[in-house]
């Protein structure tokens, strides 16, 4: 269940369709990169939930994370992957990248 006293909403503008769709809302985990005011690259694994073209990140106690930081900052600027492994062996990987940019809805006004 996701919180709605601590979120991240990003947004990317690229459409996904298809077999793509499927795959993100197959995944329960991504990893999200985010870079901090002296330029310091931070990445995490987050739970999400997508919906369309807005992805929803959220955890408990986000404000003390550095992708809470690091928007709130200004830095709005993320790249997020969502992978995992087909099979092993054989070694067969597949996920996706999307890049965007983060809003924080934690401050705003209902």
């Amino acid at each position: 269940m996701l919180n709605d006293s601590s979120r991240i909403v990003e947004q990317d503008q690229a459409c996904v369709y298809g077999k793509e769709l499927a795959y993100i809302q197959s995944q329960p985990i991504a990893r999200l990169a985010t870079v901090s005011p002296s330029l310091q690259p931070d990445v995490a694994p987050v739970g999400f939930q997508f919906y369309g073209e807005t992805l929803l990140v959220s955890r408990f106690a986000i404000t003390r994370t550095f992708k809470y930081k690091n928007v709130k900052a200004g830095n709005e600027q993320f790249s997020l992957v969502i992978d995992d492994l087909a099979s092993v062996p054989p070694w067969i990987t597949r996920g996706i990248k999307i890049h965007g940019s983060a809003e924080n809805t934690m401050d705003k006004k209902p």
